[in-house]
């Protein structure tokens, strides 16, 4: 009898992502994806995130959702094959060469369908304080990541042994990235995202996952979509919606992702493969001026998706609300480039690019599509 019940229980794909554990659990014929979560107010969040999308968005079906001792467990349908390198957006952008060509845009097609549909079935103007708070107002508050990270002026960068620039430092130094000189006063801006972001203001808003990288993203056997990671979903404030799946296309999975967090990818190691390292360098032209030479492209299937996102999501939004799309989105591209990894524990090389980006998000020449990537950027010899 216990080999019979032993034959008819498999664990596989263990992992283990920050202080969760997940795996697979095969009991007869029902295929589980369980998420094992030790924080109670994360795991509650998760829970309440999946009830207040189940019925917008396609979700795996949630078999039971219990808290054991200390841990939450939550098991749910398993519908993605059990291979490695599938059943991710993440996936459909790396498997891409010119024959998948018209595969990924019928994928991404898919996707942005569903989007626009309940983005416009859900669309409202609401306090900013109705809206999910994680990954944005949280953290510009009293000892939230803007005080965490910057709170006692780190050198973001080295250029040398005893040369380094912290964050009072930028506001005497001239950045010259890429041969255009910029200013960037670090604690302004903090202050300018507090400001932005305060609960007190209206946004427009609609109900979305609310994380929408290409890890949380799905695609079943069928390429119809599927969306998981509940703890951001509900109401999110639509220019943060917008500014994070697009800067996670332009850096965070483009590089930053897998050179930061490679064990993310134990099943999907061909991403890795993908990932665009940037050239930059790095020099002290005078006290204070500091060139930032960079190149960095995201990879050709990422552009795609950044490019098909503009045209089909980002820019009729910003339109039928009456913004300007960069205006909209600087706030919260700025948050994703400071309040996702600390500048400062970044290598110098990602450091500067980091800064180098932000000093062009808020230069008054800022061309969007060149910010995310899009366009020609400067040739292989400028930064040899």
């Amino acid at each position: 009898m216990r080999w019979l019940v032993a034959s008819m229980i498999r664990i596989g794909r263990y992992r283990r992502f920050t202080a969760n554990r997940t795996l697979h659990l095969d009991i007869g014929g029902r295929r589980l994806f369980v998420k094992i979560n030790p924080n109670v107010a994360e795991a509650a969040a998760e829970a309440t995130g999946y009830q207040r999308i189940r019925d917008h968005y396609r979700l795996p079906h949630l078999h039971a959702h219990r808290r054991i001792g200390r841990w939450t467990v939550s098991l749910y349908q398993r519908h993605q094959p059990d291979l490695p390198d599938t059943g991710l957006l993440l996936d459909a952008l790396t498997a891409y060469d010119a024959g998948e060509a018209s595969r990924l845009h019928h994928r991404l097609d898919a996707i942005f369908q569903h989007y626009n549909l309940t983005i416009g079935a859900t669309i409202q103007r609401t306090p900013a304080s109705d809206t999910i708070s994680k990954l944005y107002r949280d953290r510009t508050r009293p000892g939230g990541r803007l005080d965490q990270y910057y709170g006692d002026n780190p050198i973001l960068f080295k250029l040398g042994v005893n040369d380094g620039i912290r964050c009072t430092d930028l506001r005497e130094t001239t950045l010259v990235v890429n041969g255009q000189p910029q200013r960037l006063d670090f604690y302004a801006i903090l202050a300018g995202l507090r400001a932005d972001l305060d609960a007190g203001g209206p946004v427009w808003a609609a109900i979305t996952q609310g994380d929408p990288t290409d890890f949380n993203i799905g695609l079943d056997t069928s390429d119809r979509p599927v969306w998981f990671d509940y703890d951001t979903g509900g109401l999110n404030a639509l220019p943060g919606e917008v500014a994070c799946f697009l800067w996670y296309q332009r850096l965070h999975g483009a590089w930053l992702v897998p050179r930061y967090n490679p064990e993310a990818f134990a099943d999907h190691r061909k991403s890795l493969t993908d990932a665009a390292e940037p050239r930059v360098r790095l020099k002290r032209l005078s006290p204070r001026s500091v060139a930032i030479d960079y190149r960095h492209r995201p990879s050709a299937p990422r552009r795609t998706a950044i490019a098909r996102y503009l045209t089909q999501i980002a820019r009729p939004l910003a339109a039928s609300t009456g913004t300007d799309l960069l205006t909209w989105l600087r706030p919260y591209l700025a948050m994703r480039i400071l309040a996702v990894y600390p500048v400062h524990r970044l290598e110098p090389r990602d450091a500067a690019l980091s800064l180098g980006l932000l000093a062009e998000l808020y230069s008054r020449d800022t061309n969007l599509e060149h910010l995310l990537g899009l366009p020609d950027q400067p040739s292989a010899e400028t930064v040899a």
